[in-house]
């Protein structure tokens, strides 16, 4: 029988793979829409994450979190 993941720990393994999540990718991959609460807690947990603001044409933002040194 397999576990099933954390949000937190699916984060963690996408940061992993992939360097840098979305809002969007973290919704449409792993269903969870309060990506911002666990880069929180997991920067309390002493993670060095890092966070670019995107902006697109309709006056939207959205971040882009990733690993950082």
């Amino acid at each position: 029988m397999h576990e099933r993941l954390s949000q937190r720990e699916q984060v963690i393994m996408h940061l992993d793979a992939w360097y840098s999540i979305t809002p969007q990718e973290a919704i449409s991959l792993y269903g969870i829409y309060r990506l911002a609460a666990i880069i929180f807690n997991l920067k309390k947990e002493g993670y060095k994450i890092k966070k670019d603001m995107h902006y697109t044409g309709r006056k939207r933002r959205y971040a882009e979190y990733y690993l950082g040194e």
